[in-house]
């Protein structure tokens, strides 16, 4: 099994300062027990904090441990006034 996918929408990788760690769940469970306008899902698959988001450039997000996450076009939108609310712009 490759590492950062997901089969079957089963598992859920988080990425951390120590490492990884998979869970048997689905995104959309898991953003609902976090529960937090700082996480959002910038594209099928993937879920970001607000808070390790260093930069914005078009469609990709910088992430603080050098990441990049490209947001889906049906998402751009969204996760743009986001990651500005959370900023204060």
């Amino acid at each position: 099994m490759s590492e950062g996918k997901t089969f079957a929408g089963k598992y859920v990788i988080f990425v951390h300062r120590r490492g990884e760690v998979k869970i048997r769940a689905s995104l959309s469970t898991v953003e609902k027990e976090l529960n937090s306008k700082e996480f959002i899902i910038s594209d099928r698959g993937y879920l970001a904090n607000i808070q390790h988001v260093m930069k914005m450039k078009g469609r990709d997000l910088y992430m603080r441990d050098g990441n990049i996450i490209t947001v889906g076009r049906e998402r751009l939108k969204g996760v743009r006034e986001a990651i500005l609310n959370y900023w204060g712009v």
